[in-house]
């Protein structure tokens, strides 16, 4: 009983502060970058059937968690998250079963409405408690999930796989569990500049910009991992000078055809937009427009030459 007690309360004080607490903190997100999140979920609990010890077969339950994770980059996360969830056996009473497991998730963007895809591995620990007449146990476990998310707060849904290793209780027999989870989080952002003389994007003496670091897979208009960060900054300054329109210019090296080259240009230039568009520029102020290989600024003798010919230019309207 003090145990349940012990869970509601933190429960309540973690939903507590990431209603009133996240929400203040992200009101102006689009103009930071995210640094982490906290969440709370809910789900459904399928249990191997050796750990509830029934020989007719596993049992599903209800179960709650709370989880907590860090953007080490635009692809990838670090969490940790904690679970509780009580399951039927053959014996007079639920099982009371407690997990801790921290690991890394990869993210793969969809669309530009801010969703991913993601693929998440874990390893943790299951302490489980049985009734009087059964043979707690504590085993270190690993976890393979699937599931997609809201990026910069919203909705989270995963379904993963769990295995308990060793051979602790239960005669030493395998435990495979499987867990279905819907959750919401909020996410943090990191601190707004202090600096209060920020220079504008475009200026008397410059009206074109070269966005460097933004690269595209080989012969294809997906942008790179690496690209994002620089794109997240070009968000940030457009923000700040929300009377700006630009074009998206995209250019590519001399290889291939006049028409493909335009084709795939234009491609490109297209995903930049895209991608400016989810992090909260309005469509309206960004122009698309593919130039091929119509508009070097080296000469294509060398590949040092070609490289910079294919990019990506902002120019103001």
């Amino acid at each position: 009983m003090r145990t349940r007690r012990w869970l509601t309360a933190a429960l309540f004080a973690a939903l507590t502060l990431a209603v009133t607490g996240c929400p203040a903190i992200a009101a102006d997100n689009d103009d930071r970058r995210q640094v982490g999140e906290i969440g709370i979920f809910a789900g459904i609990s399928v249990a191997d059937e050796d750990l509830v010890a029934n020989d007719d077969g596993g049992d599903s339950s209800p179960m709650i968690g709370l989880r907590w994770a860090a953007r080490l980059s635009p692809r990838w996360n670090w969490f940790a998250d904690g679970d509780y969830m009580r399951h039927e056996t053959a014996f007079e009473d639920d099982s009371k079963i407690f997990e801790a497991r921290t690991g890394f998730e990869r993210l793969f963007p969809v669309g530009s409405r801010g969703f991913n895809w993601f693929i998440a591995g874990a390893v943790g620990v299951a302490d489980v408690n049985y009734p009087v007449g059964g043979d707690d146990l504590t085993r270190p476990l690993a976890s393979l999930g699937l599931g997609f998310a809201k990026d910069r707060g919203g909705i989270r849904a995963e379904a993963r796989v769990e295995e308990l290793i060793g051979n602790e209780g239960l005669g030493g027999n395998d435990i495979t569990n499987l867990q279905f989870l819907v959750g919401w989080t909020f996410p943090f952002f990191e601190q707004p500049s202090q600096n209060v003389n920020k220079k504008p994007i475009f200026d008397a003496e410059r009206s074109r910009l070269v966005l460097e670091g933004v690269n595209f897979e080989f012969d294809s208009a997906r942008l790179t991992q690496d690209s994002y960060e620089s794109l997240d900054r070009v968000a940030r300054s457009l923000k700040e000078w929300p009377e700006v329109r630009v074009e998206i210019g995209g250019h590519t090296d001399d290889k291939g055809t006049d028409e493909y080259n335009m084709e795939l240009s234009q491609r490109r230039a297209d995903s930049v937009r895209d991608y400016l568009m989810s992090k909260g520029i309005n469509g309206s102020r960004l122009v698309a427009k593919g130039y091929g290989k119509t508009d070097p600024i080296d000469h294509s003798s060398t590949e040092e030459g070609r490289a910079r010919n294919r990019r990506v230019e902002l120019k103001r309207l």
